[in-house]
């Protein structure tokens, strides 16, 4: 997994991105929470991800199951900055 994760990083970024999505869910299905929430983070930093709210819920769902506080207050406070409503926002309820 490793090296098809070192590989993807040539790809286009079209195929790059799905690549990377596809590891980070096998990583998170291995219950490796460092590596998925590494992977997610890097596709939600990305600028075609940016404000897309599903990928700063796939990050804090991560971070709850790996029991990570901390990171869920830090996501958290993205998915308010990126919902529409803020805090109203039925995605920042959820978390």
């Amino acid at each position: 997994l490793e090296q098809i994760l070192e590989s993807a990083k040539q790809l286009p970024a079209a195929e790059q991105d799905q690549t990377l999505r596809a590891l980070g869910q096998v990583f998170y299905g291995l219950r490796d929470f460092e590596k998925a929430e590494s992977i997610f983070k890097q596709l939600a930093a990305s600028p075609a991800n940016a404000n897309d709210i599903q990928m700063q819920i796939v990050v804090f769902t991560i971070q709850r199951d790996a029991g990570d506080d901390a990171g869920m207050e830090e996501t958290l406070a993205k998915i308010k900055e990126v919902a529409p409503g803020g805090e109203l926002n039925q995605y920042y309820q959820f978390c």
